[in-house]
């Protein structure tokens, strides 16, 4: 079956389950199995069971939302189980918002990491409890159809596009582990710390260059009204850094193209830096050479305690 509504029209709920031959007209996740597509509704109406301040676009593009499930703690089964699962069996996800009558925002993605256990608020006699938060990146859509997250309403995001924002530097700090963990979505119950080693790794780096009496900072570039944060800016090497858990070919393009908007966008706001990237151990020579070749340095810690650089 062949998509064929286009961002922005706007349709009945019931129409458009006639029209795609399925799906539950009331659930807020619910599969459509002759077409295999995975519909995600958001209304804004969520804070009445206490998720309201969980769903909505972040500034940096990523649309956080709710799983399925209005009392007790969300469960990873039903409707929730099949859009967690959506990427690797290959359903593309709809994202309308609306609830007698929807519009369509755009086909999605999940994004890395694909979801996160959180605590959601309590609502009149029921007790806080667990829940699912999906986090879903735009393939094909318009994102200013979606509602910004509720403690971004002021923010670059829901205001438009500041695009001319100059950059903003704040003191770095030693980073708090703690806050970097989310419940195992395979066993339920037990919790593991999502990339805690790329966050000890920019700590220990952080140190180790305000002990060389090199100046770190947290520097904050917006444009097109999204703002953008490396992992660390040091002024006085004149780089943005970021920073990778892996040396795994994945994580360096990665990292290769995140530092390089940060340079281009620092750039057009009059702020000359260069790129660097920071990984665990000493990485292939062949990601090397691919680094230095785009004018990126590459640093990695070494078994004294230090850390060592390959510049281009």
């Amino acid at each position: 079956m062949v998509w064929d509504i286009p961002i922005g029209m706007s349709i009945g709920r019931r129409a458009l389950h006639d029209r795609l031959g399925g799906g539950s007209r009331q659930d807020g996740i619910t599969r459509v199995v002759k077409s295999d597509e995975m519909l995600v509704f958001t209304n804004d109406g969520g804070g009445e069971h206490g998720y309201g301040v969980h769903e909505g676009l972040r500034a940096d593009g990523v649309f956080r939302y709710t799983g399925q499930g209005q009392h007790g703690d969300q469960k990873l089964t039903g409707n929730n189980k099949a859009l967690a699962e959506s990427e690797e069996i290959g359903r593309p996800i709809r994202v309308f918002r609306g609830q007698g009558t929807v519009t369509y925002v755009g086909s999605f993605a999940l994004a890395d990491p694909p979801y996160t256990w959180e605590r959601f608020p309590g609502t009149g006699a029921s007790p806080e409890r667990d829940g699912l938060v999906f986090n879903l990146v735009a393939v094909d859509a318009d994102t200013s159809l979606l509602p910004a997250l509720a403690d971004e309403e002021g923010s670059a995001s829901s205001r438009g596009p500041e695009t001319q924002a100059s950059p903003v530097t704040t003191l770095w700090q030693p980073l708090d582990f703690s806050e970097y963990q989310v419940r195992r979505v395979d066993e339920g119950e037990s919790v593991r710390s999502v990339s805690r080693r790329e966050f000890e790794l920019q700590t220990r780096f952080g140190e180790w260059l305000r002990a060389r009496g090199e100046d770190v900072q947290v520097l904050r570039l917006t444009e097109d009204g999204v703002t953008i944060v490396p992992d660390l800016y040091v002024p006085t090497l004149g780089q943005v850094v970021e920073a990778k858990k892996s040396t795994a070919r994945a994580y360096v393009r990665t990292a290769i193209g995140q530092v390089l908007d940060y340079t281009a966008v620092a750039g057009r706001r009059g702020l000359a830096v260069a790129p660097a990237i920071l990984l665990p151990s000493e990485p292939r020579p062949s990601m090397v050479e691919l680094c230095t070749s785009v004018g990126i340095t590459v640093w990695w810690p070494i078994s004294s305690g230090d850390f060592q650089d390959v510049r281009p």
